[in-house]
């Protein structure tokens, strides 16, 4: 957690699965995490079921693990399956349909909360804190999938101060067409808790899963 604590910026690079490129198997992700410098410092391992993976696709349930060079796991990513959960900003009135994340640093001890909220049209992701005090909101650009480059907002809870952002980088044209494999950078708010950081880690695989890990033959 030394590095996390440290960081102001980080990528987040999907690693290509040649199964699911020549095939429609859908594997279980994995990640490196790099420094601005391009130095790999973490990486991050999906563990799901496989018939929940082909079943159920991004909707699936899954427990994230980031770990250190050592392969210490520092951070767990909890999200349970919801059959039900949706996008839809007007549809979100029960739990049961919301995307939420459970974020544990160091393992078994809750660092935070990433959790889908009921607005009117915008689609905001809030973050808070073990005692589920909300932190700052996540928002989702108008753009998702149909741009190079998608930016989700890192906002303070006026909903309007930007402070970070997570942003959905451009692969290449070869691996956006073919591939599930995707590319983000995150930059944290400054002077910030490294729990919360952590958090903020753990939404960048909630975004990709929900917006950007879609069958290439949709």
């Amino acid at each position: 957690m030394e590095m996390l604590k440290s960081a102001d910026h980080l990528l987040v690079h999907q690693q290509v699965e040649l199964l699911e490129v020549f095939t429609s198997f859908e594997g279980a992700n994995k990640y490196s995490i790099k420094n601005m410098q391009g130095q790999q410092v973490m990486y991050a391992a999906e563990d799901s079921g496989a018939c929940e993976r082909q079943c159920c696709g991004p909707n699936r349930g899954f427990t994230m693990d980031i770990m250190d060079l050592q392969g210490k796991v520092i951070i767990k990513v909890r999200r349970e399956f919801k059959c039900c959960a949706t996008t839809c900003a007007w549809c979100l009135c029960s739990d049961c349909v919301r995307h939420e994340l459970t974020i544990e640093s160091p393992p078994g001890e809750i660092a935070g909360y990433v959790r889908q909220i009921k607005t009117s049209w915008s689609k905001l992701y809030e973050i808070s804190d073990a005692d589920r005090n909300p932190i700052f909101v996540v928002k989702k650009p108008l753009c998702v999938g149909l741009c190079f480059e998608s930016t989700f907002k890192i906002l303070e809870m006026d909903r309007e101060t930007q402070v970070g952002r997570i942003q959905k980088e451009f692969s290449g044209v070869l691996q956006e067409m073919y591939t599930q494999a995707d590319n983000f950078g995150i930059v944290f708010p400054p002077n910030l808790d490294v729990k919360i950081k952590a958090v903020l880690l753990g939404a960048v695989f909630l975004i990709d899963f929900i917006y950007f890990e879609k069958p290439k033959n949709d």
